[in-house]
């Protein structure tokens, strides 16, 4: 995500995909989690998509359950931070066998 073309554009709202993932090299930030919190801080409002068990204090009850350590991960703080929050479930026999 290009923050500084964001930020310079000042919308009301932005679209964030895969807040746990890392952003690219060169990046302003290593995670686009801290690309939300800097938006958030400027005064943008943020609707973004994550997977829970990249939520901190998820890791380890996802390890638990399905044996896979999640390495990028977002602080709790920021789904303290959240005006809603939607939960979607999707079953996993929509996904692709792979």
């Amino acid at each position: 995500m290009d923050i500084d073309a964001v930020l310079s554009r000042k919308p009301g709202v932005a679209l964030v995909d895969e807040t746990g993932a890392h952003e690219r090299p060169n990046s302003r930030h290593p995670k686009r989690y801290q690309d939300v919190e800097e938006l958030l801080d400027s005064g943008i409002d943020v609707c973004t998509t994550v997977n829970i068990q990249h939520f901190e204090s998820q890791v380890d009850v996802v390890a638990k359950i399905t044996g896979i350590s999640m390495q990028e991960t977002v602080p709790d703080t920021l789904l303290e931070r959240a005006d809603e929050v939607q939960v979607i479930d999707i079953p996993w026999k929509n996904f692709p066998s792979g």
